[in-house]
């Protein structure tokens, strides 16, 4: 919650005065703005204000969670984006130190779509640039880079997601 002015909050039930500054953004989560207003409100009622201050807590902790997820989603694809062969969950997990589960949820929250499926994906994109920038480099040669399994692997691949062979998309696009 910023305050409109940066002002100072001062707790005006003790002796003490306390200064806070906030600095949280509430777009993502209007209900951490109401809490505030609601401590403020109900600083004269102990179990009331200790309820909500628990309540703000629990809402904080909610928000860092969804923020350090997104930052680790964020990290797992640049992780994907920069190997060449595709990864497994176990390998990712490993490097990121969590479990498969976790790696395999957090990313599929974010991207909507599962690890596997984006590095093919992400792989099949990447092939059709080593098709035309290499028209020398033989496809067997494009799969084992691409980490495919092998030639066919990747030719079956290629030609399902984008409805033509990586030879006859080469040729094509070499001719135009």
């Amino acid at each position: 919650y910023s305050h409109p002015d940066d002002k100072q909050i001062e707790n005006e039930t003790s002796n003490e005065n306390i200064a806070v500054k906030i600095f949280l953004n509430t777009e993502s989560a209007p209900n951490i703005k109401l809490l505030f207003e609601k401590i403020l409100k109900t600083k004269n009622n102990p179990k009331i204000c200790t309820a909500y201050l628990n309540t703000l807590f629990y809402e904080l902790s909610e928000l860092s969670i969804k923020k350090n997820n997104f930052l680790m989603a964020q990290a797992i694809h640049d992780y994907i984006i920069s190997s060449n062969h595709i990864l497994t969950n176990g390998e990712i997990a490993d490097h990121f130190c969590i479990s498969k589960r976790s790696v395999a949820i957090i990313f599929k929250s974010y991207y909507n779509t599962t690890i596997h499926n984006f590095i093919i994906h992400h792989k099949l994109k990447e092939s059709k640039r080593f098709l035309l920038d290499y028209p020398d480099m033989k496809i067997i040669s494009i799969a084992k880079t691409l980490g495919f399994y092998d030639e066919f692997h990747f030719s079956k691949m290629f030609t399902r997601t984008f409805g033509i062979s990586p030879s006859a998309y080469r040729k094509q696009n070499l001719l135009s």
